[in-house]
């Protein structure tokens, strides 16, 4: 009979540390069983003060196992929300950045379409600029040739002015030869009346 109760202190002790064991792994409250621990440290023989001690520090490194475990569990889950945060602002910066590449493709689209204006307009300016230079070759030509006609024209009324002085020349000299042989016309019918009066003047005699 004085055994019964030294067995029964050799099955409780383990039985308190093992559910302690348990009750940590299953995340249960631990402090009833590090309470009976201590009361059967005090109660029990001496000579199992140093497993009860053990267990005591066993107990306690699970309880500061414990607490590191839910200080990195606390950390852990504010490392989470800073993510999320992060993967919010991430998204929202992504989005921003799909806007703006959309802007950007927008604004690309209309630069090369402005391009392509501005390509047609050049060549409509060429083509324009071609057309005035053969429109200022062919004035330049019309010009040359106006200017040979000119010439023409002045020389032709220089010969023509010569040409109207000659006849002018001519004419003066035509009238001066009728004016003398009106005179010796005159003369001749003078001559021819005296010489018809002397005949006469000759018959009556």
């Amino acid at each position: 009979m004085g055994k019964k109760p030294i067995e029964t202190k050799k099955k409780i002790i383990p039985k308190l540390v093992q559910g302690y064991k348990d009750a940590i792994s299953k995340d249960e409250e631990v402090v009833e069983y590090k309470w009976l621990l201590e009361a059967y440290e005090v109660k029990y023989d001496p000579t199992k003060k140093q497993a009860l001690n053990e267990a005591k520090r066993a107990l306690d490194e699970a309880e500061q196992a414990l607490d590191e475990a839910e200080w990195a569990l606390d950390k852990a889950e504010r490392a989470l929300d800073e993510a999320e945060q992060a993967l919010d602002e991430a998204e929202q910066a992504f989005d921003e950045a799909e806007r703006a590449l959309d802007e950007a493709e927008q604004a690309l689209d209309e630069a090369e379409w402005a391009l392509d204006e501005a390509e047609q307009a050049l060549d409509e300016a060429e083509w324009a600029l071609d057309e005035a230079e053969r429109a200022l070759d062919e004035a330049e030509r019309a010009l040359d040739e106006t200017e040979q006609t000119l010439d023409d024209a002045e020389r032709a009324l220089d010969e023509a002015e010569r040409a109207l002085h000659e006849t002018e020349r001519a004419l003066d000299e035509t009238e001066q030869t009728l004016d003398e042989a009106e005179r010796a016309l005159d003369e001749a019918k003078q001559a021819l009346y005296e010489a018809e009066w002397a005949l006469d003047e000759a018959n009556r005699a």
